[in-house]
């Protein structure tokens, strides 16, 4: 319920000069999986840019879809996250 008291605001954000993203949180540790997810996320895609270089053969969705698929991993194995019961839903603008 939104309008209960104590709810915990689960929404996250991040941005760099290229792209920027927000993530809408849900469950009840969904804003501990976003405090992971807004870091990790943009670390993972500017590294995969930064290989991609001048490359043609890797694309822009094929780099995103890589980059979601690891995040998704990452915050499945750390144990301090709970991902098994919370998500998000991330949108990302480039």
């Amino acid at each position: 319920d939104p309008d209960s008291a104590g709810k915990i605001n689960q929404d996250a954000c991040f941005y760099t000069r290229s792209y920027g993203g927000v993530l809408d949180g849900h469950g009840k540790k969904g804003h501990v999986l976003n405090e992971f997810l807004q870091f990790y996320i943009p670390r993972i895609l500017e590294d995969k840019i930064r290989q991609r270089g001048n490359s043609t053969t890797t694309g822009m969705d094929d780099i995103l879809q890589s980059t979601f698929e690891e995040s998704h991993l990452a915050a499945r194995r750390n144990q301090s996250i709970p991902a098994g019961r919370s998500g998000t839903t991330c949108v990302l603008s480039l």
